[in-house]
């Protein structure tokens, strides 16, 4: 089995972009939608690596 290093990494970086994305939507949201964020992220991350 053939592990691709640059799919690791690509992950990564999406990840970190996403990161910065949700980060914005939750400032310009406010403090009220913030746990929403949170769990789509969450919920995102484990389809993303599981």
């Amino acid at each position: 089995m053939i592990h691709n290093p640059h799919d690791a990494t690509f992950r990564v970086v999406l990840l970190v972009v996403y990161v910065r994305f949700i980060t914005r939507l939750a400032i310009a949201a406010g403090g009220n939608g913030f746990r929403n964020f949170v769990l789509r992220f969450v919920s995102a991350c484990v389809s993303l690596f599981c």
